[in-house]
């Protein structure tokens, strides 16, 4: 008898590996329906831009909206926000000076949507986050 028969033989009649999720990983909370009442208005909104536009300013703004639409996936998926805004909008010929504080402005707007949503999913543990928090609002002061 072989190895491998006699391993078929000693799995027979045992039950399946379990596929459940261990219980350390908390539940997956649903996402609050603003977050995607957002999502399209923001769509809509620049739809809306980009056609009312004058025609030679349509291609600019159309790549303009890929670029934030990159960054906002970038910073929604991996935490990169400037990382790609910045670089993109230097890319379009948009100067420095206000490339830079288009990406600050936007940042404040961004970042507490995503700081809702991590919480909205379940992704926040508060002993965790409130001390640095705490240490960032007391040193910005």
């Amino acid at each position: 008898m072989s190895a491998t028969t006699s391993a078929l033989e000693a799995t027979q009649g045992t039950q399946a590996p379990s596929t459940s999720v261990p219980s350390s990983v908390p539940a997956v909370r649903r996402v609050a329906p603003w977050m995607a009442a957002v999502s399209i208005g923001a769509a809509l909104v620049a739809i809306g831009a980009i056609a009312v536009a004058p025609a030679d300013e349509r291609g600019f703004l159309t790549l303009a909206t890929l670029v934030a639409a990159a960054a906002g996936l970038s910073a929604t998926s991996i935490g990169v926000f400037g990382g790609v805004l910045v670089p993109g909008l230097l890319l379009l010929g948009v100067d420095p000076r206000v490339a830079a504080p288009v990406s600050l402005f936007l940042q404040v707007l961004v970042i507490p949507g995503g700081a809702a949503s991590h919480y909205a999913v379940g992704n926040v543990q508060r002993r965790i986050t409130i001390p640095p928090t705490m240490t960032a609002t007391a040193s910005t002061i």
